[in-house]
């Protein structure tokens, strides 16, 4: 049985040459380029591996990872020019299997392929006879903290002995399954996806992949997320000194998100928003470097 790939890169000769290289061993390639096309096609079909760009249009890699680990345990393995080591973490973080800096030998990234599919396989064989039992007609993931659904009487009762996270049965009100998705999302989730500020004596999150940037005005700390506002009392360079190394203090009141940086100019950055940033005179040649950084980049 051929193994599925899905390629995601923006640049279509590598997208190219990957795809005539992998059919080549047998494999069925799919291939994507740009990230929300990717997440579509991840959430479409079931793929042996997964190969994703980094720096993507409409959603970056770290985001399409993110959001890919929330439905499957589908391997990802980054291919991206960003070589420095806080890159390759992050994206280890997010939840990549592996990391491929370009440019990359064919012959190494096939053998990466091969390794984490085997991996993935014999993990994935020890894990069924290990994880599963039977309930009467139903096979159930012990360990997985799974939901289970059955429209039978009867089998709610069974299935809380063995301590899953939650029961819904048919017909599934949206309600309830979007109370238990929560409640998963709450379990699983990662201490270093957040950022954690209080408000009114209340803790709050937002998550990383989310924020765009932060925006000091007076004592107040405004974060710009991709859907809404939140605003706490704190400083600044406190938050700085909390956030991941994909935030720049562009001026003294402004403090971006790198990924979602979608241009420079020569005293402004604008956003994935659409919002213009100014940047101050003592940070522009650090910006510029940056800029001229991405530019290298996507040659």
């Amino acid at each position: 049985m051929s193994r599925k790939v899905l390629v995601v890169d923006d640049e279509k000769l590598i997208v190219k040459g990957l795809r005539f290289s992998l059919e080549q061993d047998g494999m069925e390639v799919d291939c994507a380029y740009d990230g929300e096309e990717a997440l579509e096609k991840a959430k479409a079909g079931e793929y042996d591996i997964i190969l994703l760009d980094l720096m993507l249009p409409k959603m970056d890699g770290l985001e399409v990872c993110q959001q890919i680990r929330e439905f499957s345990n589908v391997p990802i393995i980054m291919l991206t020019a960003k070589g420095e080591d806080m890159d390759k973490i992050l994206g280890l973080e997010y939840g990549a299997d592996d990391y491929v800096t370009k440019p990359f030998n064919i012959l190494e990234v096939k053998a990466r392929i091969k390794a984490i599919i085997r991996r993935a396989g014999s993990n994935q064989n020890k894990q069924e006879k290990a994880k599963t039992v039977e309930v009467g007609e139903l096979k159930l993931d012990c360990e997985g903290r799974r939901v289970f659904i059955s429209g039978k009487d009867g089998y709610d009762r069974k299935l809380f002995s063995i301590n899953c996270l939650d029961f819904l049965s048919k017909p599934i009100c949206y309600s309830d399954l979007e109370r238990t998705v929560n409640r998963f999302r709450k379990l699983t989730r990662r201490p270093e996806d957040v950022f954690t500020f209080q408000n009114n004596h209340v803790l709050q999150r937002a998550p990383i992949a989310n924020i765009l940037y932060f925006e000091s005005t007076n004592r107040k700390v405004n974060i710009i997320t991709t859907t809404d506002m939140l605003e706490f009392y704190d400083k600044l360079d406190n938050v700085e000194s909390q956030v991941p190394t994909q935030f720049f203090r562009i001026h003294k009141s402004f403090l971006v998100n790198y990924y979602h940086i979608r241009k420079f100019e020569y005293d402004n950055v604008i956003m994935s928003n659409q919002k213009r940033l100014p940047i101050s005179q003592s940070k522009r040649k650090e910006m510029r470097d940056l800029q001229l950084e991405i530019e290298d980049m996507e040659e």
